[in-house]
């Protein structure tokens, strides 16, 4: 889903949006799955974004070499990215904690993780959607202020 929502929302600024596209690769991911139904559905019935086509992807070296920026939804995820390559440690950060500089900090109780919501009802997807959305409006706004 954030991979959706960000390309959605980067493509709405074009300043941003021929310098920045998300890829998502997965920790654990079976590569070539689809998305989730309620990831789909979720996200057409909120904001008409079409994700029909996604197919998971695992992380790999070359994917993390080739990052401009490797953003995870939890420390664990980034924990586990570091072990493996180390070579990516200066560019990899918990998503909430890279803009948290930009009013994030009213968005986290007491973690910085997004959880997961796999294999959640609708409403729990649709409410990670909407954490994950309002996160994504803050990361680029930092990518505005400072790639603008």
């Amino acid at each position: 889903m954030a991979e959706g929502l960000f390309n959605f929302l980067i493509s709405k600024n074009p300043g941003l949006s021929d310098k920045f596209q998300a890829i998502s690769a997965g920790i654990a991911a079976t590569e070539g799955e689809p998305a989730s139904s309620n990831a789909k559905n979720v996200l057409f019935d909120t904001w008409g974004i079409d994700i029909s086509s996604h197919s998971a992807k695992n992380v790999n070296a070359n994917i993390i070499k080739d990052a401009f920026l490797i953003l995870t939804m939890t420390r664990a995820h980034k924990e586990r990215i570091i072990d493996k390559y180390p070579f990516a440690g200066s560019k990899t950060h918990v998503l909430k904690e890279f803009i948290k500089n930009n009013g994030a900090s009213k968005l986290v109780k007491s973690s910085f993780d997004i959880s997961d919501p796999f294999g959640g009802s609708y409403k729990i997807y649709k409410s990670c959607s909407l954490e994950i959305k309002e996160v994504m409006d803050k990361l680029i706004a930092k990518l505005e202020k400072e790639f603008l």
